[in-house]
C-alpha cells in the first residue's frame, strides 16, 4: 500500500504492453504460440529491454550456444544488422552490452528441473537478477517422467521459486499439435499448451504471440500478443496488443516510427 509503484510491477519500454500486462510482478510468465512465430525473440527483447533499465537479467537458450544469443542482443543495441556496421560500432555496442547487469548461463541441452532452481537462487543471491529467461521448458523436464507429470513438477517449482526470491521467470513454453478444424486457421490459446491445466494454474500471465502478414495499410511486419492470463488487477485479461516489429534489429515497438526501420516508411 505505501509503494504502489511495486505493487504494479516493473514497466518495460513498451506501453501498451504494460497497459495490457499491468506490469512485471514475481511468477512465471509464460510466453509461446505456434513453431516460428517469435516467442524467443520476444523473450530475448524483454530481457534486453528491461536490462538497460537497470534491472538484473539472466538468458538461457538451452538448443543454442551463447554467441547466438549475443548476436540477436548486439542488433538490438546497435538497431539494426551489426554485419553490417563498423567494427569500432560493433565494439562500442558490445561494450555498453556488458555495462548492463546482463547475464548468459552458459549451459547447453537438457538441465535438471532442480539444477535450474538452483541456479536461478544461486543468481539472486549472487548477483541480485530479478528477472530469468528460459529457453525453452522442453530441456528443463525430466525425458524420464510422463510428459504432463514432468510439466507440473516444473511450473510448481519455478512458480515457488519466483514467489520465494520475488523474481520473475520469462518460460518460453511450446503448444500442442493440433489439428485445426474449419477453413480459417485459428491462433493457439492457453488451452494448446502442453501440459495446458497445469501451466494454466501456475503461470502468473500467459502471453501467446502470432505473426501478423503485411498489408496495404500495414506495409511492415508486425506482432500481435494476446494475454490469454493476467493475474494482476492493473491488468487486462483477454488484451491482444499489436506492435511493429524490425526483423533487422529485432526491436518491437507499439509505433512503427519508434522502430529502426521506421524511417523508411515515412
Amino acid at each position: 500500500i505505501e509503494d504502489p509503484d511495486r505493487h504494479r510491477g516493473a514497466q518495460c519500454s513498451v506501453a501498451t504492453v504494460n497497459e495490457a500486462l499491468g506490469g512485471f510482478r514475481p511468477g512465471v510468465i509464460v510466453l509461446s504460440g505456434e513453431t516460428g512465430e517469435g516467442k524467443s525473440t520476444v523473450a530475448t527483447f524483454l530481457c534486453w529491454d528491461l536490462a538497460r533499465l537497470g534491472h538484473g537479467v539472466m538468458v538461457t537458450s538451452f538448443e543454442n550456444k551463447p554467441i547466438g544469443t549475443v548476436q540477436k542482443l548486439l542488433r538490438m543495441e546497435l538497431r539494426g544488422d551489426f554485419t553490417t556496421m563498423e567494427k569500432e560500432d560493433r565494439r562500442q555496442g558490445l561494450q555498453r552490452i556488458s555495462g548492463y547487469e546482463l547475464w548468459i548461463l552458459n549451459h547447453y541441452g537438457q538441465i535438471t528441473p532442480a539444477k535450474l532452481v538452483e541456479t536461478i537462487a544461486y543468481a539472486k543471491r549472487r548477483n541480485g537478477i530479478t528477472f530469468f529467461m528460459i529457453d525453452h521448458l522442453g530441456f528443463a523436464i525430466d525425458p524420464d517422467v510422463d510428459e504432463v507429470s514432468a510439466i507440473k513438477s516444473l511450473m510448481r517449482s519455478l512458480a515457488l521459486i519466483a514467489y520465494q526470491l520475488d523474481v520473475v521467470v520469462f518460460l518460453v513454453a511450446h503448444v500442442k499439435n493440433v489439428p485445426r478444424k474449419g477453413g480459417a486457421i485459428q491462433r493457439p490459446t492457453k488451452f494448446d499448451l502442453k501440459g495446458s491445466s497445469a501451466i494454466r494454474q501456475d503461470a502468473a500471465d500467459i502471453i501467446m504471440v502470432e505473426k501478423l502478414g503485411m498489408t496495404k495499410a500495414h506495409p511492415y511486419p508486425r506482432s500481435c500478443w494476446h494475454f490469454d492470463k493476467v493475474r494482476s488487477e492493473f491488468g487486462r485479461p483477454g488484451a491482444a496488443v499489436t506492435l511493429a516489429f524490425d526483423p533487422d534489429a529485432t526491436i518491437f515497438a507499439a509505433n512503427l516510427a519508434d522502430t529502426p526501420m521506421g524511417a523508411d516508411f515515412m
